[in-house]
């Protein structure tokens, strides 16, 4: 699953930047440019957060346009020290300063066969994009999960999902959007 974690947060930041109101932003210039540094959450400072890379410790400036997703919109201070972070940013300043567009944190994109449903979540054989088997996990459901083509009353074992959502750990997670395929 880690594989494919990065491009699909490059692919959530797209989507989230694209659904998420961004009406008081002004799109990418060239001056502008969208780039993305994934990293650690080291530090959340008052108007910005330090992210430890492969390539160093960056601080990157939030400000009143910076969309936040932790799970679901959140603001700079619900987010945690540990926390996986995708940051869309540009720089400015003469690229000494880094100002945030977007900020995702552990997010998780999985995808399986249904193994058992329950009330302690919904099971899945988690698969690579070619399909083949890479583990297992559990997907929790909850008021805020959106269904696209299916609903909750759809789940079967046997069918399969798609799920976008809060990486808890330990091969867990919230979902915000599922994707059904039933009868796989």
């Amino acid at each position: 699953m880690p594989g494919f974690k990065m491009f699909y947060c490059c692919l959530f930041l797209t989507l989230f930047s694209a659904t998420s109101g961004l009406a008081g932003q002004a799109p990418p210039t060239p001056s502008h440019q969208r780039l993305v540094i994934a990293g650690t959450l080291v530090a959340i400072h008052r108007d910005s957060i330090s992210i430890k890379s492969d390539h160093g410790t960056f601080v990157v400036y939030v400000n009143s346009d910076t969309k936040i997703w932790r799970g679901g919109p959140v603001d700079l201070h619900d987010l945690r020290l540990g926390d996986d972070v995708y940051v869309a940013y540009h720089a400015q300043q003469g690229n000494e300063e880094m100002v945030a567009w977007d900020i995702t944190a552990n997010i998780a994109n999985w995808h399986g066969t249904i193994t058992r449903i329950g009330p302690e979540g919904i099971s899945i054989a988690t698969e690579e994009e070619q399909g083949n088997p890479v583990g297992h996990a559990t997907i929790f459901i909850d008021g805020r999960t959106t269904f696209y083509d299916g609903s909750p009353k759809d789940l079967q074992v046997g069918g399969w999902l798609r799920a976008l959502g809060l990486d808890l750990g330990n091969d867990r997670m919230r979902a915000t959007k599922v994707w059904l395929r039933l009868g796989k």
